[in-house]
């Protein structure tokens, strides 16, 4: 496992060297490694697993305070935000018109529907709160998210180590699989699959909720 050190002496573990493939020390007998990402980056830190899952520290909350103040949304509006990455892996596969589909029918329940994404013209419409695609923004909004959505997978297993928030998504069997990455850091998230999700199903599944 290589260690990196900065110029103040502090180590850092790469948790990603034989990360999803496994390889030997002169990178030969490449295996595939099948345990849960959460699994293999613990793995790689080479310290007994507790239980302990990284929190974020000095958040912050300005950017839903922002949306607060002014009245874009309201401190009793239901969260849903959907993240919109530029990802050649997208997972989620909604169209432009699928996210305002499913937006109107949140509308109808007064859920407020937040897309993150870096083409916001593409969803300009009264039922969605279009907001360019920031890091920091995205984190602060999940923390307080009652539903996520994404097509990015990674965002999805973020939200389950940040937030109680709901996860719905369209079903991952591999690595990513949202439920036993869920069961290894022992999250609570409630988490929602389907094969092919379509916005209507989503829009059941809050309905549900």
């Amino acid at each position: 496992m290589p260690l990196f050190l900065d110029n103040s002496g502090n180590a850092y573990f790469n948790i990603l060297n034989n990360y999803l493939f496994r390889t030997s020390y002169w990178g030969k007998y490449t295996e595939e490694v099948s345990a849960p990402i959460f699994e293999q980056m613990a793995s790689n830190i080479m310290i007994p697993w507790r239980d302990y899952v990284p929190k974020l520290r000095n958040l912050g909350s300005e950017f839903l305070d922002n949306m607060y103040k002014i009245g874009r949304l309201r401190t009793t509006s239901k969260i849903i935000s959907i993240i919109l990455s530029d990802t050649d892996n997208d997972i989620l596969q909604w169209s432009a018109q699928n996210i305002k589909e499913f937006a109107q029918l949140s509308s109808h329940k007064g859920w407020k529907v937040i897309v993150f994404t870096n083409n916001t013209n593409a969803l300009y419409g009264q039922n969605v709160l279009t907001v360019e695609y920031n890091y920091r923004n995205i984190l602060q909004a999940i923390k307080d998210s009652w539903v996520v959505l994404s097509n990015d997978i990674d965002w999805l297993l973020i939200s389950i180590m940040i937030s109680d928030a709901k996860i719905i998504s369209t079903h991952v069997d591999n690595q990513y699989g949202l439920f036993k990455n869920a069961e290894f850091i022992s999250a609570d998230n409630d988490i929602f699959t389907n094969r092919n999700l379509l916005p209507v199903d989503a829009f059941g599944i809050c309905e549900g909720l």
